[in-house]
């Protein structure tokens, strides 16, 4: 018992001896601090730091003490040339000075930090950053909560000042920032730091030509609350030359919230543009509004405007990670005005130099939407209606789309459907501009009336590199002896990149009712012999189409059973046809055919058996099969037409039989060829053989057949026939062809006893030339 008694007794005195020691040390610390901080210790502290990952090392030292009190002192450390290592990141900073004053007050049992001041460091920092190779980005997104750490509460702050002349950072072995940073604090009177001032700025870099960043982060209660408010204001040049200065106001305005207002001014390759975003910023929602206007770098689009764009983010409850954004964004769009090829034109189509779109869209993200991320949603467009004078426009999309950004058009699966139509009011206000132009609606089309309407509506995979847009048109046009209702189906078929196959429209036109009127014939007066000068010759080079990516089949069809109809003055009612055509950029093919009807032919009833024409390239070869019957008192004659448009060959067969001369001299004379003087006689051989020579078609016969023939005249070598016909007792005109390339028109007038004038006009088609002449004549009959 004495034993334990004299042990316990040992253990309190020994406990007691050093508590006392303790508290002796301490007393010796606080009265003399310099007894521990110093050069040896805090040189054994560096030797000892790589044990803990770092290295420290330092050229000179220099440290100051100030005793206000017996606990309360003041101690000014003062570094030259100090690095500083972490030996895991590499990141390291090289100072030429640091200086850090301290305040320290023993009182209640512990240290209290009641000043720094001041902090200075001058020199250079080299930060590396992980590559981030193979582990995920973080999704998750929080504001900073900037406030004072709480053993800096109470500690009073000021001037600060960090001068890193040289930073750089590294992201594995490649330099991506080099440049400087200046950091600075500002109080008012006698508060602790309110605002720190910070600049910063490159000198060089792989990704930047030129940065700079000026930003100023003040607290009204010196950052012991989270009530800061940061002013930032950058501009940056890349190497390509691209250009963004932006403004950055940002806030608290309640413990979690916070109000953002960001001005970005940006000049870059494919777009140029400013905005003002603000609202607000939560942990967990987005709710902001975007104002501004961009100028992209889209044919004939100038200007992208909006005034208020409202762009809402809200994480998902069930996933924290992900996030609904909602987007509705009025647009207004400035269209570049284009240059109308006729002045007429001007007065009544007006390309509209703005367009108003409303885009709505929602999809699911992680909450910040990263570019290796899948996101889902629908996006519409919806253009509100233009209308012009002349036609409107209106429409819109509605579009389901989900795949990972980056990986765009591999396995994104994206469904249009589209409604945009084009709608002409009015054919005859088209019909008026196109007058005096080169490009006139002839008769008669000219005179229709009525609309005419262009639809894209169906669904539109855009994901794909080839992809269809269905297309329909309709027309319901009329006039007084006219219809022209069609209904169109079709795809155009697209290609997003290089390709070998052009982009391609494929049209089935249906004509469900239509009915033409042809121009009058007059058969009393002389076709004309001469090209008219909208066209242009076949062998001019501007007629030659141009390579172009794209192309066409459109046919054109109307039902078996509901003929379409042409209105003529040679038939008391309307001819049936059937068009059965296939239109393409290089021709057009098909076959037109006529059904069973009655017309004047001959200044008789003829009825049309057989029409068929059979389109070829070029329309010259196209073949013709026809078979029209003419009924006389006495004889039925039919008249069969075979071959090709440039060559066709006319069959001249009768009931009873008789020969050509024969019935040539009933159809041009209305008599048998034994009632004929001479001069028809000879005039009718001279058309029967150039009929056989093929240098006379069944048009001039027929137009020969309505009129006073004097004479006709056929030279079997030059293959030039020669007609001339009787307009008064004095006077006449001759017409005539050479091969079909040479056309002659002239003119003969007596002027008293037997001298008469005789003019000419010839027109040669081969070598695209016009000749003429005068001869006054003398005469006598013998």
């Amino acid at each position: 018992m004495k034993l334990v008694k004299k042990i316990f007794k040992i253990l309190l005195i020994s406990l007691a001896s050093l508590l006392g020691l303790i508290l002796l040390s301490s007393l010796a610390i606080l009265t003399w601090p310099q007894l521990v901080i110093n050069q040896k210790t805090l040189a054994y502290l560096a030797d000892y730091a790589p044990q803990f990952g770092y290295k420290i090392h330092w050229n000179d030292l220099e440290i100051k003490f100030d005793s206000k009190e017996l606990l309360h002192k003041k101690i000014n450390i003062n570094f030259k040339n100090l690095e500083a290592q972490d030996l895991k990141t590499k990141n390291q900073i090289n100072l030429k000075q640091l200086e850090l004053g301290l305040e320290i007050l023993f009182e209640e049992g512990k240290f209290k930090l009641l000043s720094i001041n001041p902090l200075t460091a001058l020199g250079e920092a080299q930060i590396n950053l992980e590559e981030n190779k193979n582990k995920a980005e973080e999704t998750s997104f929080e504001l900073p909560q900037i406030t004072r750490p709480s053993f800096l509460k109470k500690t009073h702050l000021e001037n600060i000042k960090v001068d890193l002349e040289k930073i750089a950072i590294y992201q594995g072995k490649k330099e991506i920032f080099l440049g400087e940073l200046k950091l600075k604090s500002q109080r008012q009177a006698q508060q602790s730091l309110s605002k720190i001032i910070l600049e910063a700025k490159t000198s060089q870099s792989i990704y930047l030509k030129k940065a700079q960043v000026s930003a100023i982060l003040s607290s009204p209660s010196a950052f012991q609350k989270n009530d800061w408010i940061l002013d930032l204001k950058g501009e940056l040049e890349d190497q390509e030359k691209e250009e963004i200065q932006l403004s950055l106001l940002l806030k608290t305005k309640d413990k979690d919230v916070y109000h953002v207002q960001l001005e970005p001014d940006f000049k870059l390759k494919s777009l140029q543009g400013k905005f003002k975003i603000q609202g607000q910023l939560a942990q967990k929602s987005w709710d902001l509004k975007l104002s501004g206007e961009a100028l992209p770098t889209i044919q004939y689009l100038k200007k992208i405007k909006t005034k208020e764009c409202h762009l809402k983010l809200n994480s998902i409850p069930k996933d924290k990670n992900k996030s609904k954004v909602q987007i509705d964004c009025p647009l207004l769009l400035t269209i570049e005005e284009l240059e109308l090829p006729k002045s007429a034109w001007k007065n009544s189509i007006k390309v509209p130099q703005e367009a108003k779109i409303n885009l709505k869209s929602e999809f699911q993200s992680s909450f910040l939407p990263k570019l290796q991320e899948p996101i889902q949603g629908f996006l519409e467009l919806e253009l509100t209606s233009i209308q012009q004078d002349l036609m409107s426009l209106e429409g819109k999309t509605h579009t389901n789309f989900n795949g990972i950004p980056n990986q765009y058009p591999l396995h994104w699966n994206i469904e249009s459907t589209a409604d945009l139509k084009i709608i002409l009011e009015d054919f005859q206000k088209l019909k008026k501009i196109l007058d005096h132009t080169s490009i006139a609606i002839w008769a008669p089309a000219n005179a229709l009336q009525g609309k005419a309407e262009l639809n894209i509506k169906g669904k539109i995979d855009l994901a794909k590199q080839k992809g269809e847009i269905p297309i329909s048109f309709q027309t319901r046009l009329y006039s007084k002896e006219q219809k022209l209702n069609t209904d169109g189906e079709g795809i155009l078929t697209y290609y997003l990149q290089e390709k070998t196959e052009n982009n391609h429209l494929e049209m089935a036109l249906n004509l469900k009712e239509f009915q033409l009127a042809l121009p009058n014939i007059e058969l009393e007066n002389p076709p004309n012999l001469f090209q008219d000068s909208r066209f242009i010759s076949k062998n001019n080079p501007q007629n030659k189409s141009s390579q172009t990516n794209f192309s066409y089949h459109i046919s054109i069809r109307n039902p078996k059973d509901k003929p379409g109809f042409i209105v003529s003055n040679l038939s008391q009612k309307p001819l049936p046809i059937y068009l059965d055509l296939d239109l393409l950029p290089e021709k057009i093919q098909g076959e037109i055919t006529m059904g069973k009807s009655k017309l004047t032919l001959f200044k008789r009833e003829a009825e049309i058996k057989k029409m068929e024409l059979k389109l070829a390239e070029p329309f010259e070869n196209s073949s013709i099969n026809t078979v029209l019957n003419i009924d006389y008192a006495d004889y039925d004659i039919r008249i069969t037409i075979v071959g090709s448009v440039e060559s066709p060959n006319l069959l001249f067969e009768s009931d009873p039989p008789l020969d050509q001369d024969q019935i040539i001299s009933i159809l041009i004379y209305g008599k048998a060829f034994e009632e004929l003087n001479q001069e028809d006689v000879n005039s009718v051989q001279s058309v029967a053989q150039a009929i056989t020579d093929r240098a006379l078609a069944l048009g001039s016969l027929y137009f020969l057949a309505s009129t006073p023939i004097e004479n006709i005249s056929y030279d079997p070598k030059s293959k030039e026939v020669e007609a001339r016909l009787k307009i008064s007792s004095k006077s006449s005109i001759t017409l005539g062809t050479r091969q079909g390339e040479t056309q002659k028109l002239g003119f003969k007038q007596g002027i008293g006893g037997n001298w008469s004038i005789d003019t000419f006009i010839e027109n040669d088609s081969t070598k695209e030339n016009q000749s003429g002449g005068a001869l006054i004549e003398w005469f006598k009959r013998y």
